[in-house]
């Protein structure tokens, strides 16, 4: 996760980019001022997951302290901008609280999902209609995934979120 400011001519710009393969913080001017990390959670072959709240937690701090190094008040601020990785996913309940760890881009769990999609639609008809090759590492087999592997989870989800819009719904 990345913030960054700067303040030519007298305006300041925070943006917060996502990184899920080793997601970090830097808030800078022309320099790397100090990194957070977050890291990626890989109990088991083809998992790569990490924590939403992190993403949240680190997000707040850095902001905070970009704030803080730029000598500004808050109410300073007149937008922020948010970017991530899209193909990452964390379901959430109601009140935008994870129900697991986010499935990253690296995650390719979803093998057997992703073999049922080929079978079914045929690999040369889903790039037609998607521009894009069948991969585990995609959010349709993932969501297939969940819902075949993590029922209680996938029902219980209220939304299936990109790490971007997480962060904006917090």
């Amino acid at each position: 996760s990345q913030v960054a400011y700067y303040d030519d001519a007298k305006q300041y710009v925070s943006g917060q980019v996502t990184r899920t393969a080793a997601g970090f913080t830097v808030p800078a001017t022309n320099t790397i001022r100090y990194l957070r990390w977050c890291t990626l959670i890989t109990e088991k072959e083809n998992y790569a997951e990490q924590e939403a709240e992190l993403w949240w937690e680190l997000t707040l701090r850095t902001a905070k302290n970009a704030i803080e190094k730029a000598g500004l008040n808050g109410k300073e601020i007149d937008s922020i901008s948010i970017s991530s990785q899209g193909i990452t996913i964390v379901p959430v309940d109601e009140s935008f609280t994870p129900l697991c760890n986010a499935l990253t881009w690296l995650d390719t769990r979803a093998e057997a999902e992703t073999d049922k999609i080929k079978k079914d639609f045929g690999e040369t008809e889903m790039f037609t209609l998607t521009g894009k090759p069948v991969s585990a590492a995609y959010t349709l087999p993932k969501l297939m995934w969940l819902k075949n592997n993590e029922s209680k989870v996938f029902n219980k989800a209220y939304k299936f979120l990109m790490p971007m819009d997480f962060l904006i719904a917090k």
